[in-house]
């Protein structure tokens, strides 16, 4: 059955200001802001502390930077533009070879450290302790963010309600995940755990760093050995605390390499040794192009996953046109193979007899205020079976106004013959004080959404009589 969460469409700490700007909320704009913190591991002295304007996660020019003192605090003035982006982006603390450790003296292998964005974060305390704890909560969800292919800038957080909530709602998940493995409190995590004597946090911290310096080090390689490259970074993350939940406990490898859409991307995940020197097998990946030709989108995604949830490889491939209203067909492919080599060595022209064909249609206007998308599963017969494994540049978009018996009207209930199927639309800023309403319904008959407010908050409602009344949500789901 079609997920609905994975369709849905996409839907603080204070800083201390001087006084010529106001306050630091997202609706000022300060002249400048001063921020104050502490880079620990034990202290760190020597360390680089810059705001990540552009989250790639190099000191750039212009960027605002300071360097650690003795007991490894730091206050940073921003002024204008970065001011104004102060709680909208990371915290980076560099910690170069020579900096000193208060705990292990001389660092004799570079690592980074990151602090989340000050507008995401529950916590009110005011010094920003960038931590192995911190950055255990922030650099996994980033690095999702970007392969999910969200833009992460300055400019588009601070004007987009939307892209707020969505980065408050991860963060807000992995504390409580981070929190929870470690028993403590989220304000914990945030805290000085040096000044504060405790033990068992100072222990987890350390245990975190190797992973850091060994992801430092191979994202610096991988930069290298790929420089034209969009994007390039290594992560090694512990099953046993990781956001997604889905792998056992023990280390693994995350390398992503994004060289655009023509040329393709690619994630592959692997276990490895404890010591993290030594692969043992690749558990996942996630490889992919995309390209626009005669007047349609094809994109083309392997996936490979042997996580705790379950062992399949899969590939899709959908065709649909390029307009505001647009018809297209995915193409989806499914083998049970307990390796990845086995996977990726797939020819799917072989497996043509286990193809299931997707029907889709999407609509976007009202200056791409109101967008829909609506998906019909194993449609008794499309058609459209000529269009598996196809070259695209031997395809015309016309091809795809076969598609058009199907209506784009959100409210339409018609199956078409298809066993699963699922409507979504998603409205920005339909009427004062509100953000965004989302609103399903499905071939079971019921009918949700969810409506998020200007002021943060959300509301899910359920409809029994196809939308045209609504109550509160009162379990899990609105099935009946």
């Amino acid at each position: 059955m079609i997920n609905m969460n994975k369709l849905l469409i996409t839907t603080s700490i204070s800083i201390a200001l001087t006084a010529c700007g106001g306050g630091g909320s997202s609706d000022s704009s300060p002249a400048s802001a001063t921020l104050k913190g502490t880079a620990i591991d034990g202290y760190l002295t020597g360390a680089t502390v810059f705001l990540d304007v552009n989250f790639n996660g190099k000191l750039n020019n212009g960027e605002p930077s300071v360097i650690t003192g003795e007991d490894g605090s730091w206050e940073l003035l921003t002024t204008g533009t970065y001011a104004e982006c102060s709680e909208y982006v990371p915290l980076v603390v560099d910690v170069p070879v020579g900096a000193i450790d208060s705990d292990y003296g001389e660092v004799t292998d570079a690592y980074q450290m990151t602090y989340p964005p000050a507008f995401a974060i529950a916590s009110d305390q005011e010094i920003k302790n960038t931590t192995p704890l911190t950055t255990v909560v922030w650099g996994t969800i980033q690095k999702e963010l970007h392969t999910e292919g969200e833009k992460l800038t300055c400019d588009n957080i601070k004007a987009s309600y939307d892209v707020r909530e969505r980065i408050k709602d991860r963060l807000s998940e992995q504390e409580f995940r981070v929190a929870q493995r470690y028993n403590v409190t989220v304000d914990e995590l945030y805290g000085d755990y040096v000044k504060s004597g405790d033990t068992n946090l100072h222990a987890i911290a350390a245990a975190l760093v190797p992973s850091m310096k060994a992801s430092y080090a191979d994202t610096v390689a991988i930069e290298a050995g790929n420089p034209t490259a969009i994007a390039a970074w290594v992560e090694y993350f512990n099953g046993d605390w990781d956001e997604r939940g889905q792998f056992a406990e023990g280390w693994y490898k995350e390398t992503y390499i994004n060289n655009g859409e023509t040329q393709g991307w690619s994630s592959v995940t692997e276990s490895v040794s404890d010591n993290l020197k030594t692969v043992n097998e690749v558990v996942g990946f996630y490889k992919g192009t995309k390209q626009t030709v005669n007047g349609l989108t094809y994109e083309w995604i392997n996936t490979y996953t042997n996580n705790l949830e379950l062992t399949t490889c899969r590939a899709s491939e959908w065709i649909e046109q390029d307009a505001d209203t647009s018809f297209g067909v995915k193409n989806v492919f499914e083998l049970s193979l307990s390796t990845a080599s086995a996977c990726e060595a797939v020819n799917w022209a072989d497996h043509v007899d286990i193809v299931k064909q997707q029907l889709t249609t999407r609509v976007q206007n009202g200056n791409d205020q109101t967008t829909s998308q609506h998906f019909f599963d194993n449609v008794n017969d499309t058609g459209l079976g000529n269009l598996v494994l196809i070259n695209p540049t031997n395809v015309a978009a016309s091809e795809l106004n076969a598609v058009n018996f199907i209506s784009t009207d959100f409210y339409n209930e018609d199956s078409y013959g298809a066993q699963y199927w699922g409507r979504i639309q998603s409205v920005l800023d339909p009427e004062a004080g509100i953000a965004q309403r989302t609103t399903m319904h499905s071939e079971t008959g019921t009918w949700s959404r969810t409506i998020t407010y200007t002021n943060g908050t959300y509301s899910e409602q359920c409809s029994y009589d196809a939308g045209a009344s609504w109550t509160a949500k009162t379990g899990d789901s609105c099935e009946p």
